[in-house]
C-alpha cells in the first residue's frame, strides 16, 4: 500500500505496479493478498481491496475480505469506485 501512496505523491502511475501479491481487478481497483503459516497453522488469506486514484492523488483503502466474500467484496469496491467517480 505504502508504494501505491508513494507513487500517487510522486506523479507516477501506480497502475503499472507489478508484484506477485496484487491482484487487478475491474475499472482499476487492486486486492493486495496475504498468505501465511505453516504446514501446522494455515491462515486463511484475505485481501485487502484499495483503488488509486490516480486523477485525484488519493488511495483508497477500500475494504478487507476472503476468497468467501470475494465476489461480493469486488461488487462493492467497483460501486463505491463508480459513485467517487461521479457515475451510478
Amino acid at each position: 500500500m505504502d508504494t501505491y501512496f508513494e507513487s500517487l505523491r510522486r506523479d507516477i502511475n501506480p497502475l503499472q505496479i507489478n508484484a506477485g501479491f496484487i491482484h487487478h481487478e475491474p475499472i482499476g481497483i487492486k486486492a493486495v493478498d496475504q498468505k501465511g503459516g505453516n504446514k501446522k497453522i494455515k491462515l486463511k488469506q484475505t485481501r485487502l481491496y484499495i483503488f488509486p486514484y490516480t486523477e485525484e492523488k488519493v488511495l483508497y483503502a477500500l475494504t478487507i475480505g476472503d476468497k468467501q466474500s470475494q465476489k461480493e467484496d469486488i461488487k462493492w469496491c467497483q460501486d463505491f469506485v463508480k459513485k467517487i467517480k461521479g457515475g451510478a
